[in-house]
Parts: C-alpha cells; sequence; structure tokens
C-alpha cells in the first residue's frame, strides 16, 4: 500500500512539473497581451487537468478502477502532452494481465518525457514478470540514473539481482540503498540483507 502512495505522489508531481513547465516556457508572442493570454490558458488547463486527475486517483484509492481507468483515457484524449496518465494506464493493464497494452502504454509515457525515472521502473517490472530479466534490468538501471534516490528502483533491482540474475554483492548494495532512502526501515528488507550478508561470509569460508 505505501507503494502505491508513493507511486500515486510521484505521478501528480510528475504531472504537475510538465505543465509547469509548459506554464514557464510559453512560446515568444508578438505582443505582450498574446503572451499574457497563452499563460491564463495554460493555467486554466493546469486546473482542469488538476481535478481530473485527482478524481482519477480518488477513484482508484476508492477501488473503482473501471471509473479510474475511464478518467485517465480522457486524460489521454484532451491533454495528451502529459506523460502521467499514461503511466497509470500501464500500471492498471499491468495488474489486470494485459501486458502488451500495459507496454504500449509505458513506452508513450517514456517517449513524451524520458527523463522521468517513473515509467522505466514500471516497465522494469513488466519485463521481470516475463522473464525478460536483462531488459528488466536495463529499465531499472535508467530510472536510478535519472534519480539515484528513487527507493522503490533499488528495490526492484536488488529483488532481480537477488532472485533472478543471482548477484548477491549487486543485490546487497541495491537493499542497502533503498533502506537508506526509505523513510522507515523495512523489517522483510532487513532480513533480506542479513541473509545476503550471511550468504556471501559463508562463501568466504
Amino acid at each position: 500500500m505505501h507503494c502505491n502512495k508513493y507511486l500515486i505522489r510521484v505521478l501528480f508531481l510528475l504531472l504537475m512539473s510538465v505543465f509547469a513547465g509548459c506554464a514557464s516556457t510559453p512560446k515568444e508572442a508578438a505582443t505582450q497581451p498574446a503572451a499574457q493570454v497563452s499563460a491564463e490558458e495554460q493555467n486554466k488547463k493546469l486546473q482542469a487537468a488538476k481535478a481530473i486527475y485527482q478524481q482519477a486517483v480518488n477513484a482508484l484509492n476508492d477501488g473503482k478502477q473501471t471509473e479510474a481507468e475511464s478518467l485517465f483515457i480522457s486524460m489521454t484524449k484532451a491533454y495528451p502532452e502529459f506523460q502521467a496518465p499514461f503511466v497509470n494506464l500501464g500500471i492498471i493493464f499491468f495488474k489486470r494481465g494485459e501486458l502488451q497494452e500495459s507496454e504500449e502504454m509505458l513506452k508513450k509515457a517514456v517517449a513524451l518525457a524520458p527523463d522521468q525515472a517513473v515509467p522505466y521502473n514500471q516497465l522494469g517490472i513488466l519485463y521481470r514478470s516475463q522473464g525478460r530479466f536483462q531488459e528488466s534490468r536495463e529499465q531499472y538501471e535508467q530510472a536510478i540514473k535519472l534519480n539515484p534516490d528513487y527507493a522503490f528502483a533499488h528495490y526492484n533491482l536488488g529483488i532481480l539481482f537477488d532472485l533472478y540474475l543471482g548477484e548477491v554483492e549487486k543485490a546487497l548494495y541495491h537493499y542497502q540503498q533503498f533502506q537508506r532512502l526509505n523513510k522507515e526501515e523495512d523489517k522483510q528488507v532487513g532480513l533480506w540483507v542479513k541473509d545476503l550478508q550471511m550468504r556471501m561470509k559463508a562463501s568466504l569460508e
């Protein structure tokens, strides 16, 4: 649950950052009044999108996935330049087992804002579920490259190294990074860290 809440906050900030970028860098206008109108239009667009996005998030939190999905789809049509609705749809499709559709949404999200870490992390989860471990690793590593403090990308990469790639030292490093970045220590991850440390020690004896 804490992962979902964190992701919702990240996606909301991601959405707002895209709007902020649009509002702060309007195309140069011929006259000052035209530039002012553009800023006002951007602000109206921002407020409208925020309202729809919050409505979709509330529906998701209330377990109304169909309603949330419909709202996110409407956002992709009304605001096709914004990444967050595509990421959310990618997650919804993934949870429903619609993996091709999930990948399409997440790739669209990457194309819209390739400097944002969240969709890479989600693609990593998708590829791991399909046994595409090297591609999964590349996505997690790209997410961490873009945001070294992205705790859940470290967590997911740690699991990949631990359970699927058999690289114990790298798994330990990413678990420890997750613990460092997480607001409170995760007891389960703490047990995994101890287990890896014991295995590494035993291998040296």
